[in-house]
């Protein structure tokens, strides 16, 4: 790579202090000018699962890049190690460009497209679609306030035309309601796209509320689904400190609680035998809304947002390296927020964690 993520933290300087006082009051010559770097915050989701390895000792499963060449090294070098990217986000602006993505072990190579239109995507899975090539994950993101697709597709296989189906519904009913293609398969829904709705028309009230628009895939199989909409968290925390013969330990023993619709209805859903595969995030009417894709399975899940990269990796490496069997496995992983900043804070984490099989804080 060019350079390391913005969020890896800096090596230790070995300069001599009057090479270092030189360069400070070089830096304060120049006004103190440092140029600001983006730093997002991710939600990150896992479940139990027996079919994904570990990541390897040493190897980043879960990074961003400040340039998509950068990320394309990076893509090369993980391969090294037979990782495969699997989940893909970004957020490009005038200001700053943000390559996000979460790689697993994979024998087949795995290859990525960026800057699709919503058509060219769609006639490029259908072309891989016949060659047998499976369509790991697909995502929209914003470009300079365009709207682009960026897909993944394993590739090296041979077998038949893979099944899965991708389309745009036109409402909640038709995305949580398509059980069978045309041929009569059974399908289930397996991941979700929501997107805010363009307000494009030149007659139309600012205000006027639009539902947002919708994508699926769907997957043959019989897999019971729910999709829950309309889903509200204002963000308002509780913080609680332990203490310590009357002292505070401090605030990285701070348990940190959230009360919102979205975490009570997946509470619901969780003791209703129904884990979460996919969450997608909206506006309404000026509000934040959350969409959640679950499916029925009784794997026990965990669910981090907002979190840093430092969090989200420390996160991952805890789960995945527990002596228990199976490894809790990455399987949604968004940009929320990205901020510019002059520093590097080592965390500035304001979310919540919790264990869906327990809803209870992290240990």
């Amino acid at each position: 790579m060019k350079r390391p993520p913005v969020s890896l933290q800096p090596g230790t300087s070995t300069a001599p202090a009057g090479r270092a006082a030189v360069l400070a009051v070089a830096l304060v010559a120049l006004g103190g000018c440092v140029t600001p770097r983006p730093v997002p915050t991710f939600s990150a989701y896992w479940y139990t699962s027996s079919e994904v390895d570990r990541c390897p000792p040493r190897a980043r499963c879960i990074a961003y890049t400040e340039s998509f060449e950068d990320f394309e090294t990076l893509r090369q070098e993980q391969r090294r190690h037979h990782l495969e990217l699997v989940d893909f986000d970004a957020r490009i602006t005038d200001d700053y460009a943000v390559y996000a993505g979460a790689w697993r072990k994979s024998d087949l190579p795995h290859d990525l497209h960026i800057g699709l239109t919503w058509g060219g995507f769609t006639s490029r899975n259908h072309q891989r679609s016949l060659a047998g090539e499976h369509l790991v994950n697909f995502a929209f993101y914003e470009d300079h306030g365009k709207r682009r697709v960026a897909a993944i597709w394993s590739t090296g296989s041979q077998g038949e035309p893979a099944k899965e189906m991708v389309r745009p519904a036109v409402s909640w009913k038709e995305l949580s309601g398509t059980k069978q293609n045309t041929n009569g398969d059974k399908l289930y829904l397996d991941q979700i796209e929501v997107y805010d709705h363009p307000n494009e028309g030149a007659y139309e009230s600012p205000s006027a509320v639009k539902d947002p628009w919708l994508a699926g895939v769907w997957r043959t199989g019989e897999v019971a689904t729910r999709v829950l909409e309309g889903l509200a968290c204002n963000g308002q925390a509780e913080t609680t400190e332990p203490t310590i013969s009357g002292e505070s330990s401090g605030p990285t023993a701070s348990t940190v609680l959230s009360h919102c619709e979205l975490l009570t209805r997946l509470y619901a859903m969780n003791h209703a035998g129904f884990r979460a595969v996919d969450f997608e995030r909206y506006t309404e009417a000026g509000a934040e809304r959350w969409v959640v894709l679950l499916q029925k399975r009784n794997e026990p899940d965990w669910l981090l947002f907002p979190g840093n990269l430092k969090y989200v990796t420390n996160r991952d490496e805890e789960l995945k390296w527990r002596q228990q069997s199976p490894p809790y496995a990455l399987f949604d992983l968004d940009i929320l927020n990205v901020v510019l900043t002059s520093s590097r804070p080592g965390g500035y984490h304001e979310g919540v964690a919790h264990d869906g099989s327990t809803s209870g804080p992290p240990p």
